[in-house]
């Protein structure tokens, strides 16, 4: 069984003084935070968690949550981080659905509907309260395991599925570290280094900023949430950072002359409009387009430092410890960071759906190419496509003709019904602040076949994009039908 030296312990062993966690009002350096996590750990024991367990928790981000996170690694459990964008009923569901042994919420809501769905219950604030003087050993020395199994199962991770009922990602530890191990591959992470904590610790990508700085023996930027990333960016003065297509676009708006200090900057979580690329290539950005997903612990291929702007129109080479190949247009992948499966009725300690194909790869579902450099071009989602009037219409290639358009920020199809053809597409559209709003038919009739060109052409919701990896395309698809029949 190989096993990884845990990186807190490590770390807080060889340079206690290290910084491990950034906030806007002070910083952790790693003994404090080994010593902050050893107390939640013999927390977590009293509450009855045990290793294989599943703890279900709603993660802020915040110093408490990471804290939280790297204990119940520690005991051994298995991390569920619940989406904070659920109702409060469907967030009990998904622990229930994940076979949570211990429920840890932040507020009476959740916690009596948790209770009475059967489920243990714990405070945050309680679970998580640093002790008064950090420095201080106040739990058993036996129960910080220095080295951890990277076979145990570390988390079940709620799929950002763009229809339908999530799945539940169950990862092992050494999926993480795999995945960490091959960023750091291409976008190295050291000492000194600080990486910024701007995507949610309930998605796969939050995950991965942990992993990546503690192997590094780096920071975690934790904002202040009711900063913007371009306000964090200026006052934390991170070194990395993670972003969607939303926090690029904004950050390019509110502080184009803000990022001096930063050395890369990934982009992820969709497709990043070409207008988008274009005004951060322009003014010099160190960006690194990249494809990923849930099942593979998060990115799959990156592009590498200083790549041009034709290669920061793929989705880059793939990375050290995963495989990748095309299957009828399918992406299909495999490797280390390839997750364990899906969670089954008896919940993630119990039996998981395994998810590969008959020789061991797994398909994305998403359909794309290699080029002659082994560089990836993500094309569009298989499930995506639907049928007009016995044609075959690609969502994608209408979002990408529309990005092209001048003052567009973002863009959006979806397919709803339609009694003559079956289905037609209806688009949504972001404006830039600075742009001329104007009558996109034209432009897109030049560009695409008739069948293609939208029905209508709507603003975009912010709440289908504000907060998300990914555009919320059932809110769209419900927003479409709405405006169709008014």
């Amino acid at each position: 069984m190989s096993h990884l030296d845990d990186p807190l312990i490590v770390t807080a062993t060889a340079s206690p003084g290290r910084e491990a966690l950034r906030t806007p009002s002070g910083h952790w350096t790693y003994a404090e935070l080994d010593a902050w996590t050893q107390v939640v750990e013999g927390r977590l024991l009293s509450a009855g968690c045990r290793p294989g367990s599943v703890v279900a928790l709603e993660a802020v981000r915040d110093p408490r949550s990471i804290a939280l996170l790297w204990a119940v690694w520690r005991v051994g459990a298995i991390a569920a981080p619940l989406n904070l964008r659920d109702p409060t009923a469907q967030r009990v569901t998904t622990a229930r659905r994940a076979g949570a042994h211990l429920f840890i919420g932040r507020d009476e809501e959740v916690m009596t509907q948790a209770r009475d769905a059967g489920l243990r219950t714990a405070r945050l604030a309680a679970i998580t309260e640093s002790p008064e003087d950090l420095a201080t050993p106040v739990a058993d020395p036996t129960m910080r395991p220095r080295r951890l199994p990277l076979d145990a199962r570390a988390t079940a991770v709620s799929t950002s599925g763009s229809s339908g009922q999530s799945k539940i990602a169950v990862h092992t530890l050494g999926n993480h570290v795999y995945s960490a191990r091959g960023s750091a591959e291409n976008i190295p992470v050291a000492v000194g280094d600080c990486w910024l904590a701007s995507l949610p610790l309930y998605h796969v990508g939050g995950l991965a900023i942990l992993f990546r700085s503690a192997m590094g023996g780096a920071s975690v930027a934790v904002p202040d949430g009711g900063h913007s990333v371009a306000e964090s960016i200026q006052t934390l003065r991170p070194t990395h950072a993670s972003l969607v297509a939303t926090q690029l676009g904004r950050l390019l708006e509110r502080a184009p002359d803000a990022i001096a200090h930063v050395k890369a900057l990934l982009l992820g979580g969709s497709a990043i409009p070409p207008g988008l690329l274009d005004r951060a290539v322009d003014r010099g950005w160190p960006v690194h387009t990249s494809y990923g997903s849930t099942e593979m612990s998060s990115q799959i291929t990156t592009t590498s430092s200083g790549a041009d702007r034709d290669t920061l129109t793929t989705s880059g080479q793939v990375l050290p410890h995963r495989d990748l190949r095309i299957v009828d247009e399918r992406i299909q992948v495999r490797g280390k960071t390839l997750f364990s499966g899906y969670v089954a009725t008896e919940g993630a300690a119990g039996r998981l759906r395994d998810a590969r194909t008959g020789d061991g790869w797994f398909d994305t579902g998403d359909v794309g190419f290699l080029d002659e450099q082994n560089r990836l071009h993500v094309t569009g989602r298989a499930d995506r496509m639907f049928v007009s009037g016995g044609e075959n219409v690609h969502p994608e290639e209408i979002e990408a003709e529309l990005a092209r358009c001048d003052g567009i920020g973002r863009a959006a199809v979806v397919a709803i019904e339609d009694e003559t053809f079956g289905e037609r597409p209806v688009a949504f559209v972001q404006w830039r602040p600075d742009a001329e709003v104007r009558d996109l038919f034209v432009e897109l009739r030049q560009a695409l076949a008739g069948y293609k060109v939208p029905d209508a052409i709507h603003r975009m919701p912010d709440a289908a994009v504000d907060g998300r990896m990914k555009v919320d395309y059932d809110l769209l698809r419900e927003a479409a039908r709405k405006l169709r029949n008014e």
